[in-house]
């Protein structure tokens, strides 16, 4: 059986153009799809700015 990752609960603001396209496609998908939203959307945008490599390993400076 494949061990899941544990996640990380967290808070944050939004800008709120953007909590309401977050909230429409969650609203309409399945549970945990805002979730997988914004991971991707974080981690897409830290691979960009070279945090991270696309291989998930998260480089400290």
């Amino acid at each position: 059986m494949k061990k899941k990752n544990k996640k990380v609960f967290t808070s944050f603001y939004m800008d709120p153009d953007l909590a309401g396209e977050v909230d429409k496609i969650s609203s309409r998908g399945e549970k945990g799809d805002k979730s997988k939203l914004i991971n991707k959307a974080i981690r897409s945008l830290l691979e960009e700015y070279g945090v991270i490599e696309k291989n998930n390993i998260v480089r400290f400076y």
